[in-house]
């Protein structure tokens, strides 16, 4: 058996905050969806309406051309995937009111966020 590598949350906080990420729509479109669906045993829920908002958000602010690709600081990405800006979304923040069951918004955003960190470290484009 060779030896595992584990890349923690804080290991991402504490050692790569001066890394520079390169994201396509893609990667923040995956990440969103994966972690929306993680929660789908427990919630019914379609997640075309918050995925296709949140991806609406980033066309308007950084991605004007499909197959763009974006380079983000670590302080401008945490910016970007946060729980304030899930809030400002509409059909993200319907996801928060939902019963009985609902999704914390500030834990979605941190999953995302640490997913997205996590792919690019480890499978740099």
């Amino acid at each position: 058996m060779g030896k595992t590598f584990s890349l923690t949350n804080r290991d991402i906080r504490e050692n790569y905050r001066d890394y520079k990420f390169h994201l396509m729509l893609g990667d923040f479109r995956g990440a969103f969806a994966y972690w929306l669906i993680s929660q789908e045993s427990q919630i019914d829920l379609d997640i075309k309406k918050p995925l296709d908002a949140f991806t609406k958000y980033l066309k308007q602010k950084y991605f004007k051309n499909n197959g763009t690709i974006q380079e983000f600081t670590y302080d401008q990405l945490y910016n970007l995937i946060s729980e304030d800006i899930f809030i400002a979304i509409p059909e993200v923040m319907e996801l928060n009111e939902m019963q009985p069951n609902f999704y914390d918004l500030g834990a979605l955003a941190r999953n995302v966020f640490f997913m997205i960190c996590r792919e690019q470290i480890t499978q740099p484009v």
